[in-house]
């Protein structure tokens, strides 16, 4: 789902893939893997697409067919680190494992934790 949400959004907005990639600092080889073998791109590029693209991370992976941005937290899980994101965000750790990057000033709830950690599991699985 998500290299078909991908490609009609570049098409919509009159580019092609690579050039969003390297937009996003993403090289061709990366993308070529989403398109021939169904791989998802990690958290923190999946994010910086849904801001490239003004979409929620939630469409792009099929989950809804609204592509509005969703109101609630902006959740996303990346490695421990920095992101060159232009939008403000601060890290708050969920447990000993997970650290997830939000709006700055957005709470947590622990629906939200439960969710994150659902979500993450699923991945994890789907990798293996």
């Amino acid at each position: 789902m998500f290299w078909e949400r991908f490609s009609e959004l570049c098409e919509k907005a009159g580019t092609k893939p690579n050039p969003v990639g390297k937009a996003i600092g993403i090289s061709s080889g990366i993308i070529t893997k989403w398109k021939n073998e169904k791989t998802l791109p990690n958290g923190e590029t999946l994010l910086k697409i849904a801001i490239y693209f003004n979409v929620s991370v939630d469409y792009l992976l099929g989950r809804t067919n609204c592509p509005e941005i969703n109101t609630g937290p902006l959740v996303e899980y990346i490695d421990a680190g920095t992101t060159s994101l232009d939008i403000p965000v601060e890290m708050k750790r969920i447990d000993s494992n997970i650290t997830v990057l939000v709006k700055k000033g957005t709470e947590i709830t622990e629906k939200d934790k439960e969710e994150i950690t659902r979500i993450l599991e699923e991945n994890k699985a789907k990798e293996k």
